[in-house]
């Protein structure tokens, strides 16, 4: 009789502990984070929508090529100008390349510079823990040190890998 009762203990405990097991566990605290020659992030914000780009890596090396990337001014309730965030073209290159996912994401964006062949390689890798019923498209703009226009530039996306705790 004992042991039938310490059976059926053992089975309840057992399931208490798979049950418990399959709670969503919190998602892991990471922030995006940038390697290499990067200089900085370019965020557009919410004053001017993305929408209007055309491919889906770019290059910018003057303010021209900025100017005709025909990023769309949203006219939203906080938007005072139409005035793009200004970058000195004479000291950076803008690049962006676009990566697809859930919005539980995070970037890690990694650029190196291969000056004696004159090559630029731009990596992004995307995680995302969790799950979204949204899709969320990011074109990771960065600022890097000025290159000229006879580099080539190569870019890589690997998307997307599940971070787990």
């Amino acid at each position: 009789m004992m042991k039938d009762i310490l059976i059926i203990l053992g089975i309840i405990g057992l399931f208490v502990l798979s049950v418990s097991g399959t709670k969503e566990k919190p998602l892991p605290q990471f922030a995006d984070s940038n390697l290499g020659v990067i200089v900085a992030n370019i965020e557009f914000g919410a004053c001017f929508s993305e929408a209007g780009l055309n491919g889906t890596e770019w290059i910018v090396y003057n303010q021209e090529a900025y100017e005709s990337l025909a990023l769309l001014f949203t006219g939203q309730e906080n938007c005072n100008s139409t005035t793009l965030p200004a970058i000195d073209f004479d000291q950076y290159t803008l690049l962006g390349v676009m990566t697809n996912t859930t919005c539980n994401s995070i970037y890690r964006r990694d650029i190196v510079e291969l000056p004696e062949v004159k090559q630029v390689i731009y990596t992004v890798d995307v995680m995302w823990a969790g799950t979204c019923d949204g899709l969320v498209t990011n074109n990771n703009w960065v600022l890097i040190p000025k290159i000229d226009g006879d580099y080539t530039v190569q870019f890589f996306t690997n998307t997307p890998s599940e971070v787990r705790p």
